[in-house]
């Protein structure tokens, strides 16, 4: 999350693993809010999590760029990590 320290960021944990409903095929969904346009740092996140060796896929959500109802999805039923 360094790639976010100096940003005004919401993280959010949703999906299974929020639900607490996870499987060992579970990937772990995270989503990142900001009213800045953060493109280029989700993308870098995302690089750094593909090389990464979590034993999970994690899939990362840039909600300044996802859709009315997944966004307002994440903000009700998502687990807020990091405002």
């Amino acid at each position: 999350m360094q790639h976010f320290k100096e940003r005004d960021v919401r993280v959010y944990l949703f999906g299974s693993w929020a639900r607490g409903e996870q499987k060992m095929s579970s990937d772990i969904d995270i989503a990142i809010d900001s009213r800045d346009d953060i493109s280029y740092e989700i993308t870098l996140l995302r690089e750094r999590l593909e090389e990464s060796t979590i034993p999970r896929h994690v899939d990362v959500v840039d909600m300044h760029h996802a859709g009315a109802a997944l966004c307002r999805r994440i903000r009700e039923e998502g687990i807020l990590w990091k405002e």
